[in-house]
């Protein structure tokens, strides 16, 4: 669960926030696609909080 920072800002967290937050969330980007007739959905991750995630494709039913 992420928790506030004390200072109120990102770039002014402590070594703790950091720790705190990466190790409660996970976040990715990139293209989708959407197969209805298969009702699934395709994740291409082009960017990770986690470096092995960049470059997977992932199937979500």
């Amino acid at each position: 669960m992420s928790r506030p920072f004390a200072s109120g800002d990102w770039f002014a967290g402590t070594p703790q926030d950091y720790v705190n937050e990466a190790s409660s969330s996970i976040a990715y980007t990139g293209p989708f696609h959407v197969d209805e007739e298969k009702e699934t959905l395709t994740h291409s991750m082009f960017v990770s909080l986690f470096p092995d995630s960049i470059g997977q494709t992932q199937i979500r039913e």
